[in-house]
């Protein structure tokens, strides 16, 4: 975009309440790639609802949204008393089977990433007597809930404290694959950084660069340095366990500030990951799981964000003092304003080619 908006250098590269998550890492779970999931264990009664997580090919670990899902399984854990497991999905070729074996041996799957929707979609009507919890994307079904989240509105906050931080004008993201999800983070944050210069008169010009994969951290680091390269201050990770590689080129290069994605990971690098978006998946798990613990099944498609409390952006414990108080009241005017719906955000190309940067004073 040019005029009042940010410049947006695309380099395609081959190769509901909203509840704060803390700093922590999910907790371990097993992993079996391909392999069963166990069966609750001896002697549990049938009551107890059986709950097996099947994770897209970037698995736990990612700090991302696999992660997120399983912090929701674990609270219905706690919670509920449910049984849980995990079937960890290492390639797209995994998906079939590993959602047929766990619908096989559960009486909830839950599916995660948009990568995956096709493959729920095949076999959910094969295994009408279990109950299918997806995130990202629309899938039909009297046995199936999705849930999508407004990723431009996440976008649009990191492309705001990235722009809103950067010394030196130029700032990056690296992202996963180049699906509607991730197109949607992407446009957002442009959207943001837009926003930014119309607001306060700062030129700000976005990169962006595509891994092709969620899941490889070396290929993350590398398209990080070449941001660097750049003179990229500001990166933001939008790009699953590939991500993690930028996080590792943050730790090495102090003149490097990140925004991550999905979960609150702040406190992992205090002082240098100057937010986390926040996608609140573990919500949206949590809620349905207690729904089909309690008889309430519904199927639908539910779209969440910051009105709904589906989006939010962390706390920013480590890093406020690095902005002003102008700027931190501009966040909190965004805020406010994606969650009355005052401000509506790009998610598509042709959406942001017409978005017209507001000024938020």
């Amino acid at each position: 975009m040019r005029g009042r908006g940010a410049v947006l250098v695309l380099a395609v590269v081959s190769c509901v309440a909203g509840l704060a998550l803390g700093a922590e890492p999910a907790t371990p779970a097993p992993t079996r790639g391909a392999g069963p999931a166990q069966p609750a264990p001896p002697g549990a009664p049938e009551s107890r609802l059986s709950v097996v997580v099947v994770t897209d090919e970037a698995g736990l670990g990612d700090q991302g949204f696999n992660d997120v899902a399983w912090e929701g399984v674990l609270r219905a854990e706690r919670e509920l008393g449910i049984h849980k497991d995990i079937v960890q999905s290492r390639s797209q070729s995994e998906y079939l089977g590993n959602l047929n074996y766990a619908a096989g041996r559960a009486k909830v799957v839950v599916s995660v990433g948009f990568l995956i929707a096709d493959a729920v979609g095949r076999v959910a009507p094969a295994h009408p007597d279990t109950y299918f919890v997806h995130i990202e994307g629309d899938i039909a079904g009297p046995n199936v809930l999705c849930f999508d989240f407004r990723s431009e509105q996440a976008g649009f906050l990191a492309g705001c404290v990235a722009a809103l931080f950067t010394k030196s004008g130029q700032v990056g993201v690296v992202a996963g694959r180049e699906i509607p999800p991730v197109k949607a983070y992407l446009n957002g944050f442009a959207a943001g950084v837009a926003t930014v210069r119309a607001t306060f008169g700062k030129e700000v010009t976005a990169h962006v660069l595509y891994a092709g994969t969620f899941n490889d951290p070396v290929k993350g680091k590398s398209l990080g340095e070449a941001l660097l390269a750049k003179n990229c201050d500001v990166i933001f990770k939008a790009a699953g366990n590939t991500g993690v590689g930028v996080l590792e080129l943050a730790r090495e290069r102090p003149d490097l500030h990140i925004v991550a994605e999905d979960l609150d990971i702040d406190g992992r690098l205090p002082g240098r990951i100057l937010a986390s978006t926040r996608k609140c998946i573990d919500v949206a798990v949590f809620t349905a799981l207690k729904e089909i613990a309690e008889g309430r099944f519904q199927p639908g498609h539910r779209v969440l964000g910051m009105k709904e409390g589906g989006i939010g952006l962390s706390e920013m414990k480590f890093t406020r003092q690095l902005f002003t108080e102008e700027q931190l009241s501009f966040l909190e005017r965004v805020k406010q304003a994606l969650r009355d719906g005052r401000l509506s955000v790009p998610a598509s190309d042709e959406e942001l080619q017409a978005f017209k940067a507001p000024v938020l004073r």
